[in-house]
């Protein structure tokens, strides 16, 4: 509309990484010129023909599913609550918080205590995040996560062109998103640059820095 046409620095966190690899693949080096990924997933076809984990691509979500099914409607209700009072969940806990901070991720509870005494900022930026994603529903979290609408999608990573610079950063302690991913990304795209994150989990490799990501990516 306004003659924009690139190329653009197209980036993904966590289930955002396919989407991100995906508009990648779609529109290519001329339009996308950058790529950055943060503790990014590979589709599920491309993780089982090279043999890595999946990990939580195992918990077979559908966009029916997460909609439909009782245990939709409670894990959907569960993240809204979470959502509209983050600093409740992050801060202190209650025992019911912090079974599902421990559904979500076994050591979510020791990362973000860590995070909290080290990346203050950082966290209040995913707590002001997190208010605003409740505009979106729980099941519109889960729909969006859906295997089916992410990591079914027909696409292969591995024709990213070259001419696209690559970013990954991921964490060696992640516990969603293996770790083998991001460093078979590094791999197998020849990414320009990689950080690898330790001691900070899942949610600590998707947030912390982010500023010095996005420089990063543009550099690039």
């Amino acid at each position: 509309k306004e003659g924009v046409t690139g190329p653009f620095a197209v980036t993904g966190t966590s289930f955002g990484g396919p989407h991100a690899m995906a508009a990648a693949v779609h529109f290519g080096p001329d339009r996308v010129g950058f790529l950055g990924l943060r503790v990014p997933y590979i589709d599920w076809a491309v993780s089982e023909e090279v043999g890595l984990p999946l990990r939580q691509a195992e918990m077979q979500y559908t966009s029916v599913s997460a909609n439909t099914t009782l245990v939709g409607h409670v894990a959907g209700r569960a993240m809204m609550a979470m959502c509209a009072n983050p600093a409740g969940y992050f801060d202190e806990p209650s025992l019911l918080q912090r079974a599902f901070l421990n559904f979500l991720q076994p050591k979510a509870l020791a990362n973000i205590s860590k995070l909290n005494e080290e990346h203050a900022d950082t966290m209040q930026c995913i707590k002001e995040d997190l208010k605003r994603g409740v505009v979106c529903s729980g099941q519109g979290w889960l729909y969006m996560s859906a295997t089916d609408m992410l990591l079914d999608q027909k696409f292969d990573v591995r024709n990213i062109d070259s001419g696209i610079a690559v970013v990954v950063w991921y964490a060696d302690d992640d516990e969603d998103c293996p770790p083998s991913h991001g460093a078979w990304l590094v791999k197998e795209l020849g990414a320009k640059s990689s950080r690898v994150f330790s001691g900070l989990g899942h949610i600590g490799a998707a947030f912390v820095d982010h500023v010095q990501f996005l420089e990063e990516v543009m550099m690039a």
